[in-house]
């Protein structure tokens, strides 16, 4: 799923963080603004390792 950059930028200014935790929070709510803002006001932003293993780690079939 393709996060917007404007409601990136709006949620990271609504909650007073970066774009990546607001990024994050987005797509770990499939885009709903209002769930993102909620999910990092209750301080639970998700971390890379939280999204990829949501989403699927597109980079777990590669061997090292």
């Amino acid at each position: 799923m393709t996060i917007p950059e404007s409601d990136v930028k709006l949620v990271a200014y609504r909650c007073q963080v970066g774009m990546d935790p607001a990024r994050r929070a987005l797509e770990f709510e499939d885009g709903d603004l209002a769930a993102a803002i909620v999910r990092i006001e209750e301080g639970d932003i998700p971390s890379q390792e939280d999204h990829s293993t949501t989403v699927g780690n597109p980079n777990s079939d590669i061997s090292e």
